[in-house]
């Protein structure tokens, strides 16, 4: 699947959720992940708590801690539009994702970075989000964190 057509992608496109230059950032950086069934005997957690059951998750098993959006899988949320949710989880491989927080998780949809860029997701997210409740159109919002991060240590 080309990520550009990736559903957290078109969800995050389509809700706004990033200004533009922080979704290509996003996408040029990160990566989609397949929701897989918990192993056995791996503890579910409470809603709400998904980056502490992923860091605990990870350091108990090894696996590694991803963050970034994923989208509930229908059989929670039904025919209703699915909205980018931020969330955390963890991965054993790069490309599963272990989500011991969301009911059904083998069927959600995950698109994520690494725990480095943590920090630029919540700023991203909360950035966008200021600009809206000012009215600002994104897009005229001065600078971004990922432009920020592309100065000072060279990402992107």
């Amino acid at each position: 699947m080309d990520t550009l057509e990736h559903p957290v992608i078109v969800a995050l496109r389509d809700a706004g959720t990033l200004q533009p230059r922080d979704l290509a950032f996003l996408i040029r950086n990160g990566r989609s992940y397949t929701g897989a069934e918990l192993p056995p005997g791996t503890e579910t957690w409470p809603a709400g708590k998904c980056i502490l059951a992923s860091e605990t998750l990870a350091q108990r098993h090894g696996w590694q801690f991803r963050t970034g959006f994923g989208l509930l899988p229908r059989s929670v949320v039904g025919d209703s539009r699915r909205l980018p949710l931020r969330h955390a989880w963890t991965t054993p491989d790069r490309e599963r994702a272990f989500d011991a927080v969301w009911p059904d998780s083998e069927h959600a949809e995950y698109f994520g970075l690494g725990p480095e860029y943590e920090g630029w997701l919540d700023h991203a997210v909360d950035q966008q989000a200021a600009a809206r409740k000012r009215g600002i159109p994104a897009d005229l919002v001065p600078g971004s964190f990922a432009q920020s991060l592309r100065r000072q240590f060279g990402f992107g």
